[in-house]
């Protein structure tokens, strides 16, 4: 009997060992040790005996737990490490990916994952569902975010096979962006994640969209040889579309003009809009009183305002807008 059972427990491991990717000669050994001791199989002039099997089996379980949790900490769960190290020269970088769902690695040990593009809106996970854009969302998923099945997602897809290249999503709430988050299982950036995922993006004119004359100048994501990329792998951060974060502000007075920006050297003048105002209600309607959400990155026509430092604090979470888009995380 504890012979069968270790032959059992040998054949599961062996499954589980090739769908984590270790050797496979490994995995071929942890077969045939369990077929080997079935069938009474000598080897070497040894037996095989249930004691010698249980003590293989022990040895690939603890190992099994050494590369699940290495596993882990590379990609969340059920996505996989599509290509590590992802970005030249940093070798914590990890591109994951989850169908065509993609997302970034963000630091270490703890760390966590940004989505890779400004994210698309989708009635259906991984590129194989309607996309929704601008005005024309549907009932279900309403502006003050009070969604009800079916669900739209969040997803952060470049081009696929037989696809055109994604267009990010605009013209959402915050309450919107947060739900489309949400359903997907993952959640608006804080201040701090958003900042830090967004490290050596390039404050650069002619590396990010930041000085597009067009009157809609959202540039697709995944698109060929994009250069606005930060040292985690992180596109766009930099112009493009503004970013609704987690964060939420009081805006007690009444300013919607431009404020100032960010004087101090290595700052590069990013610029902050409405940091002492009352907010947008979204209606073209200002409303003191209302707190402001704030967007981060500058959209495609704000030139050296924009940037990792460009805060936006001029519209309430009930706000949408042309130029504004948002990303997911997880942590």
């Amino acid at each position: 009997m504890a012979g069968k059972q270790a032959v059992n427990g040998t054949q599961r491991l062996a499954r589980r060992l090739f769908q984590v990717g270790l050797p496979l000669a490994l995995v071929m050994a942890a077969a045939l040790g369990a077929r080997a001791y079935d069938t009474g199989w000598i080897a070497g002039g040894r037996t095989i005996s249930a004691a010698s099997l249980k003590q293989d089996l022990d040895e690939i379980q603890t190992r099994l737990v050494a590369l699940e949790a290495a596993a882990s900490a590379d990609c969340p769960h059920g996505y996989l490490v599509f290509q590590k190290p992802y970005i030249p020269g940093n070798p914590d970088s990890v591109l994951c990916r989850n169908g065509n769902d993609e997302m970034v690695r963000v630091g270490r040990s703890p760390a966590y994952w940004i989505d890779r593009f400004e994210d698309s809106v989708r009635d259906a996970n991984f590129y194989y569902g309607q996309t929704y854009d601008t005005y024309d969302y549907p009932a279900n998923f309403p502006e003050n975010g009070q969604v009800v099945p079916p669900l739209l997602y969040a997803e952060s897809s470049g081009a696929a096979v037989g696809k055109p290249s994604a267009i990010p999503a605009t013209m959402m709430t915050w309450f919107q962006a947060n739900a489309a988050c949400r359903a997907a299982g993952k959640r608006l950036p804080s201040r701090d994640e958003w900042l830090y995922a967004a490290t050596g993006t390039p404050d650069d004119a002619t590396k990010c969209n930041i000085t597009n004359p067009n009157p809609d100048g959202r540039l697709a994501a995944g698109r060929a040889n994009n250069a606005c990329v930060s040292l985690w792998g992180a596109e766009d951060m930099i112009g493009n579309l503004w970013e609704w974060t987690d964060e939420w502000y009081a805006a007690p007075g009444q300013k919607a003009t431009p404020t100032g920006s960010w004087a101090a050297p290595g700052y590069g003048m990013d610029g902050t809009w409405n940091i002492a105002s009352s907010a947008d209600d979204g209606q073209l309607s200002w409303q003191v009183g209302l707190p402001a959400a704030a967007i981060r990155g500058g959209g495609w026509f704000y030139g050296t305002p924009a940037g990792i430092f460009a805060i936006g604090l001029s519209g309430a979470p009930s706000f949408f807008g042309r130029v504004l888009g948002f990303r997911c995380v997880i942590r």
